[in-house]
């Protein structure tokens, strides 16, 4: 063998180890970057989650609230009712001794 074509072996032996050692650079390249992509998705979807839990406390919060307020505004309807009914048999009494008042009157005024 002469000096170009030892030359042109080790070329070629150069270019091929040259060719697999990129070639599984690449795939650890590719692993790592598909490793760090299932973290940042799994980071992702637990932020998602919390998020979402987050979001449903906050929403049976408010429901806890709108009960309570409910209830509270039940027992004040139910308030005004009994107190205008009150009223109203106040008012009926009153229109009761009115008449009561003007009929005696009345009678008083024939007698004399």
């Amino acid at each position: 063998m002469d000096g170009t074509s030892v030359a042109v072996v080790v070329t070629s032996l150069l270019t091929f180890f040259t060719v697999v050692y990129q070639d599984w650079r690449k795939q650890q390249r590719e692993e790592r970057d598909r490793k760090w992509e299932k973290e940042d998705r799994i980071a992702l979807a637990k932020k998602v989650f919390d998020s979402n839990e987050a979001a449903l406390a906050a929403i049976a919060e408010n429901t806890t609230e709108t009960r309570q307020a409910t209830a509270s505004a039940d027992r004040a309807y139910t308030e005004a009712n009994h107190v205008n009914i009150k009223i109203e048999n106040l008012n009926q009494r009153l229109l009761a001794n009115e008449k009561k008042r003007d009929e005696r009157d009345e009678k008083n005024t024939k007698e004399e």
